[in-house]
């Protein structure tokens, strides 16, 4: 990590940022491809921002975008992060939530989830939101089959699944497969640099999602003076702006 950033640094140096960005662009493009195979997405569907935290609130703002009123299900074991994205978003009318009692519970998740979902009132998309591993317990939450039933429960009622993995890549095996939105940081387990944030998205978010509430030209294409056309894959969730060190 270190000999990759005091490599990028010294050809900016030498170079210049936007040279040095020329110089590295294959590795930099081969990014996206190497986080896949680490949670069997496709590079289409990884967004590379600056933090876990960013990537969450910035899904959650294109799927409340979307153009469909939003009820969020989420559980005392959420990411403080999140919780404070959803207490603000709430304030402001953008969504309502409701918290499942996951820690003192005596029926499983997958119930829980299930109740929960049939009562979301029938116009509102139900968007469950749980963390892989939690961060101050170290429950494993949702891997395997109960990942799996929780993501068909979900998909039934035409919701979404958010993943927070911050806990989990890195430490045991993570598979994207049924997760609309997760998200993990370079730094923890996989002992990365802080300022790198993964946020992988299922093809029908990319389909259905709106464009998250900022954009730039990393994000979108200009097509006329008048009009932009934000990019159909998981880059128009991503910024212009970053440290290509941070990445390589």
């Amino acid at each position: 990590m270190f000999a990759a950033q005091l490599t990028w640094i010294d050809t900016e140096s030498r170079l210049g940022s936007h040279r040095a960005a020329d110089h590295h662009a294959e590795a930099l493009a081969d990014v996206k491809a190497s986080v896949g195979r680490l949670v069997n997405a496709q590079p289409h569907q990884i967004a590379l921002l600056d933090s876990a935290s960013r990537s969450w609130s910035t899904a959650m703002g294109a799927a409340l975008n979307a153009g469909r009123p939003v009820h969020v299900i989420t559980t005392d074991l959420e990411y403080g992060a999140n919780a404070i994205c959803l207490l603000l978003a709430a304030k402001r009318g953008a969504l309502t939530f409701s918290v499942l009692p996951v820690r003192t519970a005596t029926v499983p998740l997958s119930q829980q989830v299930a109740e929960a979902i049939d009562a979301t009132p029938r116009h509102l998309t139900p968007i469950v939101s749980l963390p892989l591993v939690s961060a101050a317990w170290g429950l494993d939450i949702v891997r395997g089959d109960i990942g799996r039933v929780v993501a068909r429960i979900v998909r039934e009622r035409d919701g979404y699944f958010f993943v927070d993995a911050s806990h989990a890549v890195g430490q045991v095996p993570v598979d994207a497969e049924g997760c609309d939105a997760m998200v993990f940081p370079a730094r923890k387990w996989l002992r990365g640099p802080k300022g790198v944030g993964v946020l992988c998205l299922s093809d029908r978010a990319l389909a259905q999602f709106g464009s998250p509430d900022s954009t730039d030209a990393a994000a979108a294409r200009w097509l006329t003076a008048t009009q932009a056309q934000p990019h159909s894959d998981a880059r128009r969730f991503e910024g212009y702006e970053f440290n290509p060190g941070l990445r390589l």
